[in-house]
């Protein structure tokens, strides 16, 4: 959760997002985009935890 604004640029370039994404959604406008990376970037901050049931089957990098 602390990586996820970093990985939305990789992510918008990707072809499969072009072809997934409406031309209005958040990964396909790049104003929209970096808003979206503005507001995430400082969450970073924060150790948050998630409750089992949401990482469920996700390995844990922390």
């Amino acid at each position: 959760e602390q990586l996820l604004h970093t990985m939305l640029r990789p992510m918008s370039d990707a072809r499969s997002t072009a072809e997934m994404y409406e031309e209005t959604s958040f990964l396909r406008n790049p104003n929209l985009l970096n808003f979206l990376i503005h507001i995430l970037e400082p969450l970073s901050e924060f150790h948050i935890v998630l409750e089992k049931s949401l990482t469920h089957g996700i390995s844990s990098i922390c």
